[in-house]
């Protein structure tokens, strides 16, 4: 008859072979304390949490990256309606193509990010509601930025608002 032997995880009884006990060197039996099924979901567990710290690690890197923040600030103004900026930019259409979903790639056509610019479109069609993505995009200062904002509209409206004052006044 085959001796038993008691799992110190689970504390069941099993035989004591290699069928339930996996090889362990440091023992005097040369079997582990743990049986099979115990050892394979600490592996798992373990694979589970070493998959987390790669992934916090990674991110990590990522937060360090100096491209990074204009990213995420990027995607955020086009995609967050909850963003102070959405309705300039994902409200009025304005999106990123699908290769810029990707951090990598976005890095790979902006690399590097000149000192003092900031990330714009360049666009000399007036259309800002095209995709955001390395043919249309380019760092600008802000004061080139500036240059791109939507204030014809703007003065066209307070050009109309100051003849309707004008108009009011002459008549009254």
């Amino acid at each position: 008859m085959l001796k038993k032997k008691v799992c110190t995880k689970c504390h069941k009884r099993f035989p004591a072979t290699t069928k339930f006990f996996p090889k362990c060197k440091a023992t005097k039996s040369g079997l582990g304390s743990w049986c099979k099924r115990c050892a394979r979901a600490k592996s798992r567990a373990w694979d589970a949490a070493h998959r987390e710290r790669a992934k916090a690690l990674q991110k990590a890197r990522l937060l360090e990256h100096p491209l990074y923040e204009a990213w995420v600030g990027m995607r955020q103004r086009c995609f967050n309606k909850n963003h102070h900026a959405y309705r300039n930019y994902g409200a009025r259409g304005v999106t990123i193509c699908p290769h810029w979903q990707d951090f990598k790639t976005f890095e790979k056509d902006m690399s590097p990010r000149p000192k003092g610019k900031t990330l714009g479109c360049y666009l000399d069609t007036g259309d800002y509601t095209c995709p955001r993505c390395g043919g249309n995009a380019t760092w600008q200062t802000w004061s080139e930025q500036g240059k791109e904002h939507r204030t014809k509209g703007r003065l066209r409206r307070l050009k109309d608002s100051l003849i309707k004052v004008k108009r009011t006044l002459e008549r009254g």
